[in-house]
């Protein structure tokens, strides 16, 4: 045993790169990370330094007058020109200035940065350390004051203990910040009352769809259109008017894969079969099935403000009422409750040469209609997918760096979306992101939003280095999954020194060279990812990696670690008594090829086989070829290596360590299987025979394999089997073996 945990960590001690012991040329040489002697990664940014251009303005949003000259910190303005509330000297302003933004202000305003400064004298936003103290905030919320005790709405369960003010606009959402600066979320009213007990099942305290026995047929049809019908007569029934149901918001899991939580309007109600009917996630008929056992919630009426840490709102107009319940039924005169107001923070449709440096974000509202798809789709609002610091058309030289993304939506969103746009020369580097509802960072090409036959917007260079994200994804969009990260089909990309903990979704997920359907070449595509940490991802879905790669590479995956990655699925297994409790892995090849996965790290929670701490896997392959991982250190998983639809080959594993895998290490599907299970059916028919001759299997360490398939890969045509009883057994020539027999 002490042999094979030396070859762990020697294994792990080689994604140790010393910049200190050679010179550095490039980027990639460098870990951007802290490694740890125990392998481990820490999160290493760079300082914040401030660096003025060649002009400077100053900022104090509290203390400033826009008919000051903005020269000095002690005739500031109010206002950044970019606002449309400025007035005066500073809305007059233009050009290529360094924007300074006092320290232990709060800036309340949109800024709309549709302006360019040049490659040697960037427009630049920014915060001065010897200017005031603490943070810089801009912030998409208003404090509300002069709050009544009393609801006058009829439907609000014990009105007396409930608070309530006017204003005029429309929240979504609303924090509490305590004397200590603590923010505490106020959740949007909902039943159940539920919160986060299991780390590993988020979910568990959300009401479960009990369907009849037909799990499948659970549809129904509404003005001609297919519609979701889901069940749970002990929650839906009688007690309740109509109207309690009715108009709600329903928050519902799906199967078989992805699962992730999506939103839908409650179109009707039958409390006599207690059942609720709603549109699919893609804002039509359904794609995915309601299973037995999916989880789910209401929110959004006056009858679920049962409780404290509940708010909601009547909107009359552009205004209306909010009702709110503090933690505690504080009352809300007594202590700063932000209630969200502004949904764009900074935005734009065509900058370059723009650096964002040192602010904090918070409280940013967002788009009504919570269950809107995409403008690309329903053309309804562009706000329906919303950035603090967002670009929606064309830019070169941005950067993002040494900000802080707190209590908001989503950070940073840059997306090509014109035929023509082009974005590149990016950089988001040294920033944090935490309680992001969506999302951390995303960056895309135009594909999506255009038709692929003809030509698209294309995102070029793109560097994601040394940020931290926590707390990512609990509320995604609609379209959404509530991923870290997402780069989509960049044609350069280095991703590196990124710390990831708390992720519903993937903590990386990077797309390469083009969507599959795009009519375009893409031939010098190259990816970097290394020194990412990625622990406690996919929390609330499946079916994905906590570090995935989609499409053409190559894709250079290295030194990372990708710990505990979740997938826990709640639906009834009955109805497919092979199906994992979990399914979701360390690292996730979708459709991926030309990647090279070396010295990476994965562990799980539970090798299994089965349970709900049962880490599915390290490495999960789906319709890919050309892949190869060497030196990889893979520890605690129900199988090493799973391969859908391997029957192309050209796969290799070499000089990897695996260590106490529940029942194999090498998965190929099972063509015996009909219909496949899960996102097996994407691959198409199954095949009966695999190009085994292509692939190398060598210098593989394996130690403490499970007792039932042992080094087994399950395909009809199997590479072969052993068995063993014995988990202190070291298989030390399994790999000649392997090659003799192919």
């Amino acid at each position: 045993m002490r042999a094979i945990l030396c070859v762990i960590l020697l294994s792990a001690g080689c994604v140790v790169v010393r910049a200190d012991e050679a010179q550095v040329r490039w980027s990639w040489e460098e870990p951007h990370a802290r490694v740890l002697p125990t392998g481990d990664l820490e999160w290493a940014p760079k300082p914040f330094e401030f660096d003025p251009g060649e002009s400077t303005r100053y900022i104090d949003f509290e203390s400033g007058s826009d008919e000051n000259d903005g020269l000095s910190k002690l005739k500031p303005w109010k206002h950044h020109p970019w606002d449309r509330n400025a007035a005066g000297k500073a809305k007059s302003c233009r050009g290529a200035h360094t924007y300074v933004f006092k320290q232990g202000t709060v800036y309340r305003g949109e800024l709309e940065a549709n302006e360019s400064g040049t490659r040697t004298n960037p427009i630049v936003l920014t915060r001065d350390l010897s200017w005031g103290t603490g943070p810089a905030v801009i912030c998409g919320s208003e404090q509300v004051t002069g709050w009544k005790k009393g609801a006058d709405n009829a439907l609000i369960p014990e009105p007396e203990k409930v608070w309530y003010a006017d204003i005029d606009w429309a929240p979504r959402n609303v924090w509490m910040v305590g004397e200590d600066g603590v923010v505490a979320r106020i959740a949007l009213a909902r039943t159940p009352n539920w919160k986060i007990s299991d780390p590993d099942d988020i979910k568990s305290e959300w009401w479960t769809w009990k369907n009849p026995d037909k799990p499948f047929d659970n549809y129904t049809t509404i003005n001609g259109q297919r519609r979701h019908l889901a069940f749970d007569k002990e929650h839906i029934n009688t007690d309740h008017p109509q109207d309690f149901y009715v108009g709600a918001i329903v928050w519902t899991t799906k199967g078989w894969v992805m699962g992730s939580p999506f939103q839908a309007r409650v179109i009707a109600a039958d409390r006599e079969k207690g059942s609720l009917t709603f549109a699919g996630q893609w804002g039509g008929e359904p794609t995915y099935k309601i299973i037995r056992g999916c989880q789910y919630y209401l929110e959004d009426k006056p009858h679920y403000l049962d409780s404290p840490g509940e708010f909601w709102f009547d909107r009359k107009c552009n205004g209306g009422r909010i009702y709110i319940r503090l933690p505690g039924d504080r009352d809300p005169n007594t202590v700063r409750v932000e209630v969200a107001k502004r949904i764009r923070m900074i935005d734009s449709r065509c900058m370059s040469h723009v650096h964002i440096r040192g602010l904090t974000f918070r409280f940013p509202n967002v788009y009504w209609n919570l269950t809107a798809a995409p403008y690309w789709v329903s053309r309804e609002s562009i706000d329906s997918e919303p950035g603090c610091v967002r670009l929606l058309g064309s830019g070169t030289n941005i950067s993002v760096s040494h900000c802080t993304f707190e209590h908001v939506h989503k950070g940073v969103r840059f997306k090509a979306v014109g035929a023509q746009d082009g974005i590149d020369e990016v950089a988001v580097e040294d920033n944090v992101f935490s309680d992001a509802d969506s999302g951390g960072v995303e960056l895309a090409d135009g594909t999506i939003y255009s038709d692929v036959t003809g030509p698209m917007g294309r995102l070029y260079g793109v560097r994601v280095m040394r940020n931290r994200f926590d707390h990512i994804g609990i509320r995604p969009d609609l379209f959404g999954q509530g991923t870290a990260l997402t780069v989509s089909y960049a044609e350069t990309a280095e991703v590196a020194g990124n710390i990831f903990y708390r992720v519903c979704a993937q903590g990386i997920d990077v797309h390469g060279a083009k969507q599959n359907r795009a009519a375009t070449h893409r031939p010098f595509t190259r990816i970097l990812i290394h020194h990412n940490k990625a622990v406690d991802t996919l929390l609330n879905n499946d079916d994905f990696g906590g570090i995935e790669t989609w499409q053409g590479g190559p894709a250079y995956v290295y030194d990372n670690i990708s710990g505990n990655p979740g997938g826990y699925r709640n639906w009834d297994h009955v109805l497919s008594p092979d199906t994992e409790d979990r399914f979701g892995h360390a690292y996730y090849l979708d459709g991926a090829f030309k990647n090279y996965y070396f010295n990476n790290i994965a562990w799980g929670k539970s090798k299994g086989p089965s349970g709900k701490l049962a880490n599915t896997s390290a490495f999960q392959e789906i319709i890919s070829f050309d892949n190869t991982f060497f030196n990889n250190t893979v520890f605690n998983f129900v199988r090493g290596s799973r391969r859908q639809e391997p029957q192309a080959g050209r796969v290799k594993f070499l000089g990897n360590v695996w260590q106490s895998m529940g029942l194999s290490v090498f998965r190929d599907a099972d063509p015996a299987r009909t219909p496949p299970a899960g996102n097996g059916a994407d691959s198409g028919r199954p095949r009966s025979t695999f190009a085994i001759e292509t692939g190398a299997y060598a210098r593989n360490v394996f130690y403490d394999i499970g007792v039932g398939e042992g080094l087994a890969c399950s395909s009809r045509r199997a590479v072969g089997t052993s068995h063993s009883n014995n988990s202190e057994r070291l298989w030390r020539d399994i790999n000649h073996w392997l090659l003799k027999w192919v």
